[in-house]
């Protein structure tokens, strides 16, 4: 018995995709923003640095010739002439009539995220939550501290399976020392494995051979900065880089590689590869094409590439040691979702920093007290980072909740419309509520109300 929908997830959960051609209003007014956004872009890399994550539309000459001219650091003008520009385009997508109201309004929350990007730039004064809030679709919200201290108690009981028995700085630095990978080579071959098989599994899924169209290469690199992974670029190459820095070093331990590969290539990659061909067969307006980590789908990213490995939990077969790798992961992001709301909050200050770090070592007793100072300071004070950082925590935690509540083929459902279309994370909350609604696709033994489903802040 087939309890799958015939008609594709796209149109039929979410009417994202356009019921007709796109009108010429809505061409020219992509292809605009789109030469708006690679402009912007070059203006920006010498000042708060690139505009543009991937970049899967079609090529403009005019870019290239851009890359010419535009070598300085931005000037005030400049960046008032951004601000204008990016509020009467504003003002013009709300007038236009579009074939699909869904990508209407992702694009309004893409454009209002980028205004408030381009504004925190300029100088403007913000409320650290309510930009976090315009910029990433959600509110910053404390994860409940019993869901923390159960990760801390299922992480601690994993570690002692494995040999480790004292939850402590000491015990566990020695315990990692001994699955550190110090040879980036082996890093490498792994994360590409693992990210291969998870482009195929995906392909099942998606019932599109992502593989084959993808191309990709890996750099490794050494950047004290917060990630292990950066992926990015355009419809010609995919690139992933792989930070070996030395702060990190006793993040890469074995398992961890299986996971990188999953959530980058697999998720990131295999994401962009779906959007670049549904922008080919013209269901997508090529302006989605031309992504940013300030943005409300960041939150769906994210989210979706960390908690890959719970959905794909019957087709995945990870290494044992993948799972502890992953658990701690998950035990961080919720210490540091907490750590971004205390930290942005009008009551913080400087003499409060002693007791962050003594809350993140309660969890966490392993990670350097640099990482913690740094990780504050970007949080905080860096206007890409303050909102981008966000998401990985919550984002992390409400997924993960989606895909317990989901079953097999629910979850199948629900990554088949993740992966067609930029959302907002209302929009994807209402993809899963529909899904959740029908008993085929919820998970046995949940009930049609999760306690968590009253906690959770997205605005909706």
């Amino acid at each position: 018995m087939s309890i799958l929908y015939n008609q594709p997830v796209g149109e039929r959960l979410f009417g994202f995709f356009a019921k007709e051609h796109f009108s010429p209003e809505e061409e020219r007014l992509s292809s605009e923003l789109r030469g708006f956004y690679r402009q912007w872009d070059l203006l920006e890399k010498n000042g708060a640095g690139s505009i543009i994550d991937f970049d899967l539309a079609p090529y403009s000459p005019e870019y290239e010739a851009g890359k010419k001219i535009l070598l300085g650091r931005p000037l005030k003008a400049e960046r008032a002439l951004v601000l204008s520009t990016l509020e009467e385009y504003l003002k013009e997508t709300d007038q236009t009539r579009f074939s699909s109201g869904r990508q209407k309004d992702y694009l309004l929350a893409k454009l209002a995220a980028s205004h408030a990007y381009a504004r925190r730039i300029n100088g403007e004064a913000f409320d650290p939550f309510e930009y976090i809030y315009q910029v990433d679709g959600v509110r910053p919200t404390k994860i409940p501290e019993g869901v923390i201290d159960e990760q801390k108690q299922k992480v601690a009981n994993i570690l002692r399976e494995a040999g480790c028995q004292r939850y402590d700085a000491e015990s566990l630095q020695e315990f990692f020392k001994s699955l550190m990978i110090t040879d980036s080579n082996a890093i490498t071959t792994e994360i590409k494995s693992f990210g291969d098989q998870t482009l195929v599994i995906l392909g099942h899924v998606l019932d599109d051979k992502i593989r084959d169209k993808l191309s990709y290469k890996t750099e490794v690199v050494q950047k004290d900065t917060y990630w292990l992974n950066w992926a990015d670029g355009d419809i010609q190459l995919f690139i992933l880089q792989i930070n070996n820095h030395p702060s990190h070093r006793l993040r890469w331990i074995r398992g961890k590689p299986p996971i990188m590969g999953v959530h980058e290539i697999g998720s990131h990659f295999g994401g962009m590869i779906v959007r670049a061909e549904r922008i080919a067969q013209k269901k997508l307006l090529p302006i989605f094409g031309v992504t940013t980590v300030f943005e409300p789908e960041e939150f769906i990213s994210e989210g979706v590439a960390q908690a890959l490995p719970f959905f794909l939990e019957d087709e995945l077969r990870l290494p044992k040691e993948s799972m502890l790798a992953l658990e701690l992961d998950y035990l961080r992001q919720l210490v540091y979702n907490n750590v971004h709301v205390a930290i942005n909050s009008p009551d913080f200050s400087k003499e409060k920093i002693a007791g962050i770090k003594d809350y993140i070592w309660q969890f966490l007793p392993t990670e350097p007290e640099e990482v913690i100072l740094r990780e504050i300071e970007h949080r905080t004070t860096n206007p890409k980072l303050q909102a981008y950082q966000y998401v990985y925590g919550y984002s992390f935690y409400l997924h993960r909740l989606y895909a317990q509540s989901l079953s097999y083929y629910g979850k199948r459902e629900f990554l088949k419309a993740i992966f067609e279309s930029p959302m907002t994370p209302v929009q994807e909350f209402n993809v899963w509520k529909d899904l959740f609604a029908k008993p085929q696709f919820r998970s046995r033994g949940i009930s049609q109300s999760p306690e968590w489903l009253s906690q959770i802040n997205l605005a909706v």
